[in-house]
């Protein structure tokens, strides 16, 4: 019996129907080998199985988990390195693996079902408004009483019966929250590892939580496993201003500084000009007097402000927003105009939708629309002239994968018969936030439910067409995650110098195709004379 041989959580919720004491037994119509899974007291996944030969063998493993899982010593807690999660690995008496549960992010969520698991407990409690994975929001950590540890709080939630902690600056405020333990102890020994690690920035990591688009500094122990984080922040900049207070380097710390960082931190217009020297690529940098922050402008041929930066703690991240500004500024569909306090801006966004520069400010948003679209020295002006390329929003995709120029454009007559007619335009598929770390997201449109994969950029990857029937929706998305990586499952297809890429499952079921995209040699591109 191969030992590996388990299917994603999922496959197996879809067939959650209790056959017998809290179990579900289905067999895979794909593998064709039989599969049994325990449920929690609202029908969720507790335990899978791996899959069996035959029938007679699965309803043996049932009927072996029954007999072993209300022994704790029976369960061994299991760090997966390829996938970097954990999971409760349930063993027979033979110390044979009968069950493993579903994968966890860290220990303390695996350890967590252990109740659960044994029947100790019953219903698992929902999570709470705002919590994010095994944190709570940063809200429920204030107001404890303090732990034995100087500047901690530790407390057991009343709800959850879980235990957390938190560490805090010298105003009683949350610096770094835990995420939930099993037991008291296990969270006394957090607290421990916090102080061992807190003081080292090296331990230190910017995580981005996609669902919500916020950020926020991850302390890690010497294993890279994450033991505490930040409240959640606005920016990466916000994120890594926290640091000097995290690592007790400041105490308290110019207050100015830390309210500097909640807000959009850009300086008046005026700062960002008449500065030099200005590089070859339009940019200057400059540190404020006034905040202590640095930051950067961009301008155009003739000098002219164009887009500016917020304030960053260091030189470092800075740079990297620099960076990240001439790694976006091409692709036209990532600015918008947006309005605040009566003022028009322009605001060009990275690719998972934050913001990363704007311009000053328009009196309308027409203004602003027509300064989007205008040649003031923006690459992807003359690279669309260039191209005799209309450059609407969402239409500009100048280089892909393979370092080849291309341009997503509408579909031409030589697939207007194509499959494609099930599909929405490509601009259709923009924008939209994937929901967990799989890069997918789901939206509906006209009364119909569509997914998308996109790649770290923002650009589609793959689209779907779209689906009244959830279950049909849901057995494409399953053959997108299952095969998407598997290169012999895409057919290429090129009509009239047009390429579309087409993802299959294993019956030749087209699954989800790419954007269509005209191809151009990087080489052939030439700017046209000023």
């Amino acid at each position: 019996m191969q030992i590996e041989d388990y299917m994603r959580c999922a496959t197996y919720e879809k067939q959650a129907a209790a056959k017998q004491d809290g179990f579900s037994a289905f067999q895979d119509a794909e593998t064709k080998k039989f599969y049994f899974a325990m449920l929690d007291a609202d029908g969720n996944v507790l335990l899978k199985s791996e899959g069996y030969p035959q029938e007679a063998a699965r309803d043996n493993g049932i009927e072996s988990v029954i007999k072993n899982r209300t022994l704790d010593e029976r369960y061994k807690l299991v760090h997966s390195e390829a996938h970097n999660n954990y999971y409760l690995s349930l063993r027979a008496g033979n110390h044979q693996e009968i069950a493993r549960s579903c994968s966890c992010a860290s220990e303390a969520e695996a350890l967590a079902l252990l109740p659960f698991l044994t029947q100790k407990a019953v219903r698992r409690a929902a999570k709470k408004e705002n919590q994010i994975d095994e944190y709570m929001a940063c809200q429920n950590y204030r107001g404890k009483e303090a732990a034995p540890q100087p500047g901690f709080t530790a407390f057991q939630d009343a709800e959850s019966g879980m235990y957390y902690f938190a560490m805090l600056d010298a105003d009683g405020d949350v610096l770094l929250k835990s995420e939930s333990y099993p037991t008291a102890a296990a969270r006394n020994n957090g607290i421990e590892s916090v102080i061992k690690n807190r003081t080292l920035e090296e331990r230190y990591k910017i995580g981005h939580n996609a669902e919500t688009g916020s950020y926020y500094l991850s302390l890690r122990a010497g294993n890279h496993q994450e033991i505490a984080r930040s409240c959640s922040c606005a920016s990466e900049a916000e994120a890594l201003a926290l640091l000097p207070f995290v690592t007790l380097k400041k105490v308290r710390g110019n207050v100015a500084l830390r309210s500097a960082a909640i807000h959009d931190d850009y300086l008046p217009c005026d700062e960002y000009k008449n500065r030099t020297p200005v590089s070859d690529d339009g940019f200057v940098t400059f540190k404020s007097d006034v905040t202590g922050l640095f930051y950067f402008a961009n301008y155009d041929k003739n000098n002219d402000l164009l887009l500016r930066s917020e304030g960053y703690p260091n030189q470092q991240v800075r740079d990297n927003g620099m960076a990240s500004v001439i790694k976006n500024r091409d692709l036209q569909h990532r600015y918008k105009t947006i309005e605040e306090d009566g003022h028009h801006f322009v605001s060009l966004r990275a690719g998972n939708h934050q913001e990363i520069a704007r311009s000053c400010s328009f009196a309308t948003a027409a203004l602003a629309a027509a300064f989007i679209g205008s040649d003031k020295g923006f690459a992807y002006g003359a690279m669309a002239t260039a191209l005799g390329v209309i450059a609407t929003p969402a239409l500009l995709n100048l280089v892909d994968a393979d370092g080849e120029a291309e341009i997503a454009v509408e579909i031409p007559a030589a697939f207007a018969s194509d499959k494609d007619d099930d599909y929405l335009a490509c601009a259709e598929y923009l924008g939209h936030s994937p929901v967990g770390s799989d890069g997918i997201a789901r939206f509906s449109k006209n009364g119909q439910d569509y997914f998308v994969w996109y790649d770290k950029d923002g650009n589609v990857r793959l689209r779907s067409e779209g689906f009244t029937d959830k279950a049909k929706f849901d057995s494409e998305l399953d053959a997108v995650l299952r095969y998407r990586y598997d290169e012999k499952r895409y057919e290429t297809i090129e009509k009239a110098g047009y390429r579309m890429r087409i993802l299959k499952d294993e019956n030749g079921r087209e699954v989800g195709r790419s954007c269509l995209k005209k191809i151009l040699v990087a080489a052939a591109i030439v700017p046209p004379p000023v």
